[in-house]
């Protein structure tokens, strides 16, 4: 009973957040004034497509057409300041006196630039600022470099952000997370701001979000829990999706196939066949009057060229903004996702390394998943320095295993052996107000309820709230302070209630408008999921058994940076960071019988330096460098205080050395690019498993290339992946990608 109150709770938040929306009058049309205008090229006169604007001070704004048209939405007569950028070119800022029934037409003319320095952000302190004045490290995946990269999912792309490895779902920020095959991640995932993990393993689908949908992606790096809580302890990720501009309407799609190479070792030859994949992808955006839309999907299918690991997948995404009065607008955020995948999780062995070892010798894994999700939003703004975000966002999951017969003649049935539905509410308010020319007050509150049914987690229900708020203050015309806390509680009815308070300091310095210095320092902590806590399963014939007692993460972030644009040279970026963690959750063998429990067990440490370098001597070349260095430490000591026998070692999976590089070359319609990926070796790993041959382990080399040809609103991409075709592991016993080609045509105004 107390369920259904609780969720009628919400419906009556929902009802009246929509009713007060609704019911909001409208300024008369002679009390509105309209901005239009149109971006262009400085030094050409040629438009700027795609270019962002925002009006400072407000959570509105609009894009830019391919024509670099724009139309910003009603607002109340009075004083605004517009800020206008686009990747590749400097911010423009113009300040404009709006009166009543007045509509004003405004020029941007932009400066070209090599380097977006001056990107502006909001997932650094919730609000939008500039880059360089956020006191923590963010890189920035902007549209133009979604659309250059030509890849298919976002997981893909962000293989190329630097300090950040990617192995399926598993994501890992700085080396904060091990490889946890599903179970928890020490990154969070949002899309707009709102978080997307599920409800019962804390999973992120990176693969929901369509790519068309996506404005850009900004990634968060270190320890952020003052700001957004749990599993921010690593970094953040926030997917940012399209909204196109009003009386304006576009389309775009493409399609790619490609297939794989045979691998150069023989006796891993499984099938003779050739394995190949494919894909399309579609988007349509229109503005009509005050409603502006936007849908996008995709299909993906893919033979694999490892044993049960092909996949099928598809999503659908839509998001529509209704503006209602000069102050007030309306978001609706709905998608769906669906994929059906083999459960390849490591080899038979070193000298079968693309066949399975982790399903029996008469039957597969099959594994079939959905989510979706719908939300609201509400923005509102109550006067020239404050206004107010109400979010409600409602996420369904069900994950199902069977083990289907690998004989297709065989007249065993499939059945299914494992199923976890989770279904996730969420609620949250924000205030910012403006307390002077880049001063900010946020404000928040936030709840959620999961409810959990699991054949392997059991039944249950966890509840979680928090409060947080943030001061970012112009002590100076150089210095920037920003003063952070969040309060977090989650309880359930067989969890151990846990209340969490997380503070965080950071300060800017900018001796010049291409220069600034920042420190900041907090604390993170990341609370046990459902299936951490009540998983009871048989994995790899290895029995798992719960531990609802489990504590949560914890650990302390120190970071310091400095950043640099440095005219046609580029841009450049350097932290130094450390982060000491407590109570890590891992497995333990807990039985001499094969039984595993997740425990509170690691004490460990993580210090590194990261350098990302953008250089850019020609017009027609960029070089991009990405380098991160850490150094780890497991701290880890007996319940009786004395150290373990891996006390001094370096933290299982995590590699020394990351980098990454891109170099790119336009030449008239032609466009050439080469990255090249460089991940060490790493030379700790958990032999608990009993995955064959766990301990071979080499450092990876990663070649891909790319060429694209443009004629109008078309381009032909191919690449070639691994182009070295260098084996290396994603994963314990499981290689990554070997040689493949990809063939795209796609068509975008």
């Amino acid at each position: 009973m107390n369920r259904y109150r609780k969720q009628n709770r919400f419906l009556l938040l929902a009802a009246l957040l929509v009713f007060t929306f609704l019911q909001t009058g409208e300024p008369q049309a002679d009390e509105k004034g309209r901005v239009t205008g149109k971006v262009i090229r400085k030094d050409t006169g040629k438009p700027v497509p795609y270019a962002n604007l925002v009006v400072a001070g407000t959570p509105f704004g609009a894009a830019a057409d391919s024509k670099g048209r724009f139309v910003l939405p009603p607002l109340r007569p009075g004083r605004y300041r517009l800020i206008c950028s686009a990747l590749g070119y400097r911010n423009a800022e113009v300040e404009v006196r709006l009166k009543a029934g007045e509509t004003r037409h405004i020029l941007f003319r932009l400066e070209p630039t090599p380097i977006p320095f001056q990107q502006v952000v909001v997932t650094a302190s919730r609000f939008q600022q500039s880059l360089k004045e956020t006191p923590a490290a963010i890189h920035v995946l902007s549209t133009g470099t979604l659309r250059e990269r030509a890849l298919s999912t976002l997981p893909e792309v962000l293989a190329y952000v630097p300090g950040v490895q990617i192995a399926g779902n598993n994501i890992s920020i700085r080396g904060s997370s091990p490889f946890t095959y599903g179970l928890g991640t020490r990154v969070l995932v949002l899309l707009d701001g709102i978080p997307v993990l599920s409800g019962d393993d804390g999973s992120a689908e990176l693969r929901s979000i369509p790519v068309p949908a996506i404005q850009r992606v900004e990634v968060l790096k270190g320890s952020n829990s003052a700001l957004y809580g749990s599993n921010a302890m690593g970094g953040v990720i926030n997917i940012i999706t399209r909204t196109p501009s009003p009386d304006s309407s576009y389309y775009s799609f493409s399609a790619y196939t490609g297939f794989y190479s045979q691998p150069g070792y023989r006796q891993w030859r499984w099938t003779d066949s050739r394995r190949s994949f494919r894909g399309a992808e579609a988007s349509y955006a229109f503005g009509l009057g005050h409603l502006t839309a936007h849908i996008a999907g995709n299909y993906n299918a893919n033979d694999h060229f490892k044993e049960n690991a092909d996949f099928s997948d598809w999503n659908i995404f839509a998001r529509v903004r209704y503006q209602r009065g000069p102050d007030n607008q309306i978001h609706l955020t709905t998608g769906h996702y669906s994929k059906e995948y083999g459960n390849y999780v490591f080899w038979k062995d070193r000298n079968h390394a693309l066949q399975i070892g982790n399903d029996p010798e008469d039957r597969y894994t099959r594994t079939r998943t959905r989510k979706s999700y719908a939300g609201i939003q509400w923005l509102r703004v109550f006067s020239k320095a404050l206004y107010g975000q109400f979010t409600l966002f409602y996420q369904n999951s069900l994950a199902r295993d069977l083990a289907v017969p690998r004989d297709p003649a065989s007249e065993m049935p499939a059945h299914e052996y494992r199923r976890s539905a989770a279904n996730t509410l969420r609620s949250q308010v924000q205030f910012d107000y403006q307390l002077g020319t880049g001063s900010h007050l946020v404000a928040g509150f936030e709840s959620s309820r999961s409810r959990v049914r699991s054949l392997q987690y059991g039944n249950h229900q966890v509840g979680y709230v928090s409060f947080y708020s943030q001061l970012t203050l112009d002590v100076h015309q150089r210095w920037k302070l920003n003063l952070g806390a969040r309060f977090d509680q989650e309880s359930g009815a067989q969890i151990r209630k846990v209340q969490q308070f997380n503070p965080k300091f950071g300060i800017v310095y900018s001796p010049g408008p291409a220069q600034s210095f920042r420190f900041s320092a907090g604390r993170g902590f990341r609370v046990p999921t459902v299936a951490e806590r009540f998983i009871s399963t048989v994995a790899n014939q290895v029995h798992v058994v719960p531990n609802p007692r489990l504590r949560p993460e914890r650990n302390l972030a120190i970071e310091g940076g400095y950043r640099r644009y440095t005219g046609i040279w580029g841009y450049l970026d350097i932290s130094v960071f450390r982060y000491d963690y407590w109570d890590l959750i891992e497995p333990v063998l807990v039985s001499e019988v094969p039984k595993v429990q997740f425990q509170n067990l690691s004490r460990a440490r993580i210090q590194g330096v990261e350098l990302s370098q953008v250089l850019r001597p020609l017009a027609s070349l960029r070089l991009e460098i990405g380098y991160t260095f850490l150094h780890t430490r497991d701290l880890s000591r007996l319940p009786d205080g004395r150290p373990t026998p891996d006390y001094g070692k370096e933290i299982k999976y995590r590699p020394k050395h990351l980098f990454y590089s891109r170099l790119t070359c336009r030449w008239k319609t032609l466009t050439l690019g080469a990255d090249f990926r460089y991940i060490s070796k790493i030379k700790r790993v958990d032999r608990l498993t009993n995955v064959p041959d766990i301990t071979l382990q080499v450092p990876a080399y990663i070649l891909d290339t790319q060429v694209t040809y443009r004629w109008r609103k078309w381009a032909i991409t191919f690449m070639v992946e691994n182009l070295l075709q260098y084996y290396y592991l994603q994963s314990p016993g499981n290689l990554g990608d070997i040689r493949n080609y990809t063939l795209r045509i796609g068509y975008a105004p």
